[in-house]
Order: C-alpha cells, then structure tokens, then sequence
C-alpha cells in the first residue's frame, strides 16, 4: 500500500485531534455495484485466530443481483475493491477480504477474538457509527441503550440482540455500535420504531461476543461461500425449501387492502435493515419440493394438491402446531434451526383468491373432506364465524388421512349444526355465495352417508 493511501485513512483522526482518541477503530463505506445500481452499507475489519476480514450486513448484498464490483471507501477516499469471503444469511452477516491485503492490516479492526466480554447497563450512552446511503462522510450518532439481550426481530438465527434508543440512518446497516470510549458492543443491523410515542425507535445490533465468534466460524468453512443450512434458501425467488415443501414470504391477506401483493425480502432476506419496512406477513405454501413428506405432514400435502389443481385458494401459514410463530421464512428459519432442519408439523388457513372452479367427479371420503375443507374456509372468509368450523374440518381431515378415524369425521359432522346460524348470515353478506353453502351441505350428507354405509 502507498503512503499516499495510509495518510487517507488516518487524516481524519489527525484532523480531528484528541477528540479522536475515542474512536478506536476504522468505519469504511462498502458499496455493491451492478447493472448501474449502488447498493451501499457500512463495514469494519475483524480479527480472529484464523485471520482477519471486513465485516458487513449480509442484507446489504442484493438478493436480485450480482456484483460486479464491491468498492470500498472512506471518507471519501477510494480505499480499492473487496470480493466476497463468506456469508451466513442466517445471521445478517458477510465477510468480504481486501484486495489490497495492506490496507486490512493498516485497518485497526473494531473486533477480535482477543476482546473480552462486555457488560452493558440500561441507560449506557453509546454512539452508532456508519455511513447514510447518501453521504461519503462517517457518521456518528448518539444511541441509549434499552436492552442488552432483547429478542431477535426477523433474524433467522436465534440470538438476542443490543437495543438501542437512537436516530441511525439507512446505510448504516454493517456499521459499529460501540462504547463512548471506543469499545465495540455490536454490529449494526435494524431499525426499529416503539409504538409508544414516548419513545421515537433506535437500533438492534448483533452483541459482539456473538459476531467474533460467528466470524471466526465462518472462516473456519472450506467447501463453500455460504454458510450451510440445514434447509434450502433460494434467495432471488425469496423462497425457502424444507421437508418437501415450497414456502414463501406474502402479505397478511387479513390486513391491507393488496392481500396479493409479495412482500419483497429486501437484499439478503432481511427486509427491514435500517430504514425498511416488513409490515403483517404470512407464509404461502407454493408448492411441493419432490422430497420425502414425512407422514404427519401428508393430509398437508394432499390438501395442498387439491387446491392446486382446482385454484383460486392459497394455502396460508401463520404458526407451528405448537405455537410457535411462523409468518415468513425467517421465522420459519429460525424454527427449523432449533430443530436441526426438522420441518415441523404447520398450522395453515386457506384464504380464497379468485372463484372456484368445479370440483373434481370423485366423491370418496378422502376427496369429499378435502372439498370440505377448501369450503370451509372460502367460507369464513365471508363469515369470519365460521374460522372455526373449518378449523374442525382441516383437523377431522387429517385425522382421517392419519388413521382412517371415522370417529372424527362424525364428531366434525356432529359439530356442523351449531354453527347453521352462522352458514345462514352468508345470505345476508354475499347473496352471490349461497350457491357455497348448499354445496357444502350436499357433500357434507355425502360423506354422512358414504360413513354409515362403511
């Protein structure tokens, strides 16, 4: 590296005097370049046992794009260029290593392995430090800190994160969060906005210890530039892949007037950054993988054919069967991680999309409760009463799937009546859909009749 270079990178700090001595590390601007487009964050060198690299947001590498140069500033001052070391999408983390190798050992590295754990009260002053979108001068924002373990938000890996009260800025996501005198407490990577008017938002951060330690694991890979997964992640389709199933990222149809409209996963698959916004999401099962489908997800599966090959309904996923929350393919993520890669059992809606088409001329049990069920919920979408009715027939359906229970078909059909009141209202909500009920009640009497006949 010339003296030329090394005098840009230090200038500021010879410029700025004593006040400096508090910044005890190097903030660069990193820029994606391709097709005309710039795509900008902030990064930092780290230091591990395996080596050193910088350190950015993954959610700043375009999900739709490929670079075709990565451009390293500060400010700015062109530091040269930088190409992709490894990534963990999981996380919302990417290396890059230097071309220059000079330069990332003239860097002072605002982590390392070396540093010890760090303990952070409420109420710390900190200060954000990252370059805007728009700018090539370093900025510097006062930040309070609100929490040092808060819960993840749409980050796949769980981790708990450093919450801030702050103003940061779009592009500074890869940007430092650190200590007024200059030790590093996390990596910059969301925004967030309190509901309560009292409190304007600030930042989440990844806690430090966690990054030195997940960096020097992604070092430590050897076959390829990502992280492994124990699920498939296609990242320019925004969809992910596990145990046979096809899922992506939609809109809650429930709120909003565009229940259609794709909530596109930012670059990376971390739609809100800094300065994004995910809004109410659910998951929309897609399609079918040609995997295995273990067999407690089968009634699933055939449900999902079904509707399919009829169209106009999509199948919606909001939570496990357990509970836990599943309303976009990082939180989906996040659930097949703790589980080593085991999809587990779905609680899903169907939510109509455009009329129906006729159903298919088979009337066994199995083609008949399907249709029921697609019923039931084309149904509660005009009667939000009815949830539960067709709640009942997805559960009498995949009872009967499973194991063949006569007894939960009937105790379905038993529960019908008490919700007649409700079928009734249809009339009064969409005089056009009543044709749906006596269709219902028609195969409903059919799967009766074909039950006593054995």
């Amino acid at each position: 590296m010339s003296l030329a270079r090394i005098f840009q990178i230090l200038l500021p700090l010879l410029i700025a005097g004593p006040a400096a001595a508090a910044t005890a590390c190097d903030v660069l601007k990193v820029e994606f370049l391709s097709g005309g487009r710039v795509f900008a964050g902030s990064a930092f060198a780290v230091r591990t046992s395996l080596g050193s690299a910088l350190l950015t947001a993954d959610h700043v590498y375009p999900v739709d794009a490929h670079p075709s140069r990565i451009r390293l500033t500060s400010g700015g001052n062109a530091l040269g260029d930088a190409t992709i070391l490894r990534r963990d999408w999981s996380s919302d983390l990417l290396l890059l290593a230097v071309r220059d190798e000079a330069l990332l050992k003239t860097l002072r590295p605002c982590l390392s392995e070396q540093d010890g754990p760090i303990e952070l009260a409420p109420g710390t002053r900190l200060r954000m430090r990252g370059y805007s979108t728009e700018s090539f001068v370093e900025l510097e924002r006062e930040a309070t800190l609100v929490d040092a373990r808060a819960p993840e938000i749409r980050l796949a890996r769980p981790v708990r994160l450093v919450q801030v009260l702050g103003v940061p800025e779009k592009g500074m996501s890869g940007g430092v969060l650190e200590t007024l005198s200059g030790r590093a407490a996390g990596v910059l990577i969301q925004d967030w906005v309190s509901a309560n008017h009292a409190l304007k938002g600030g930042a989440y951060a990844l806690p430090a210890d966690f990054v030195v330690k997940r960096a020097a694991e992604l070092l430590r890979l050897r076959e390829s530039v990502e992280a492994p997964l124990p699920f498939l992640i296609r990242r320019d389709a925004e969809e992910l892949v596990a145990g046979g199933f096809r899922f992506r990222t939609t809109r809650n149809p429930w709120y909003g007037e565009t229940p259609r409209a794709r909530l596109m996963m930012g670059g990376g698959g971390h739609p809100d950054g800094i300065g994004g916004n995910a809004g109410p999401t659910a998951i929309e099962v897609i399609g079918l993988s040609g995997e295995e489908i273990a067999p407690e997800l089968r009634p699933m599966e055939k449900l999902l054919r079904r509707i399919q090959t009829q169209g106009g309904v999509e199948m919606l996923v909001f939570r496990t069967a357990d509970g836990r929350p599943a309303r976009s393919i990082l939180e989906l993520a996040r659930v097949l991680l703790e589980a080593a890669g085991a999809l587990p059992k779905l609680e899903y809606s169907l939510h109509s999309i455009a009329p129906e088409r006729p159903a298919p001329a088979n009337e066994s049990i199995d083609s008949l409760l399907e249709e029921a069920v697609v019923d039931c919920y084309r149904l509660a979408d005009l009667n939000a009463e009815l949830r539960p009715l067709a709640q009942l027939a997805q559960r009498a359906f995949e009872r009967w799937v499973a194991e063949r229970s006569a007894a939960g078909v009937q105790s379905f059909l038993e529960a019908v009546p008490a919700y007649d009141p409700a079928l009734d209202r249809i009339l009064d909500f969409q005089p056009g859909a009543w044709s749906r009920v006596i269709e219902l009640r028609v195969r409903l009497r059919k799967i009766a009749r074909k039950l006593a006949l054995g």
